[in-house]
């Protein structure tokens, strides 16, 4: 049988990490949420053994068959993410699992959440995502725009904004992530002041592998971490 000790190595690890950044930046401590799209059941089981409570995956099909797997393995309490580009007919196997959906991008997907949840008899909460480094091929909304779709959000019933998600551009220095971070928190700041956040403290959905560390200095509630909870090789963790 094949074992998975370093997947809770480094979860362990990770989390360790995580807390020792916090304390330094005299930040909140974020959550951190598995992104899971890399690995296979085994590891996704070891994860979940580990203590992890929070899983996310890209794929609305991918995410629906991790949640099974969650469910029949005794996991039925973990808090699925679905955090990559959603299309609108995929948006039925996402909304009865959902705890929350990072990547709302338009009003026509807001439409089609809000009425599949109308189905289910449940409220879906949503992350507004922003494109902070304004790629022409990145999904999210500029900046200047998130008021706009806030203000449909907060229109519709079965439908609840708890704040912004952003990727930022792809970068070998952590450090380039720095700005595009903290207009996605100012961004996030704003929405709050105007009242079109709900539900409590807003959440700010950024950082990943290789970024995490100036996320959590700019105000990240929640981080996204994939990469290094799968790495076999210790030194690379």
């Amino acid at each position: 049988m094949e074992s998975y000790s370093y997947v809770e190595r480094n979860f362990l690890s990770l989390k360790e990490d995580i807390e020792k950044i916090s304390r330094s930046a005299g930040r909140q401590c974020p959550i951190l949420v598995c992104v899971t799209k890399s690995a296979d059941d085994g590891e996704v089981l070891s994860l979940l053994a580990s203590g992890a409570s929070d899983i996310a995956e890209n794929r609305p099909q991918m995410f629906a068959a991790r949640h099974k797997l969650a469910a029949d393995n005794g996991y039925g309490n973990i808090r699925m993410h679905l955090i990559g580009s959603l299309q609108t007919n995929k948006v039925k196997l996402v909304v009865p699992f959902a705890e929350l959906i990072h990547s709302l991008d338009s009003d026509k997907l807001a439409r089609h959440i809000d009425a599949e949840a109308g189905a289910e008899g449940k409220t879906t909460d949503v992350l507004i995502e922003i494109n902070s480094s304004r790629e022409t091929q990145k999904g999210g909304v500029l900046p200047e725009d998130a008021e706009r779709l806030a203000e449909l959000v907060r229109s519709l019933p079965n439908i609840r904004l708890r704040g912004v998600m952003t990727m930022g551009a792809f970068s070998e220095c952590e450090e380039d992530y720095r700005a595009p971070f903290r207009t996605t928190a100012a961004v996030c700041r704003k929405m709050l002041l105007d009242g079109f956040i709900e539900g409590g403290e807003p959440v700010i959905s950024m950082g990943m592998s290789g970024s995490y560390r100036v996320a959590i200095e700019e105000g990240a509630t929640i981080i996204r971490v994939g990469r290094k909870l799968f790495c076999k090789e210790t030194g690379n963790v």
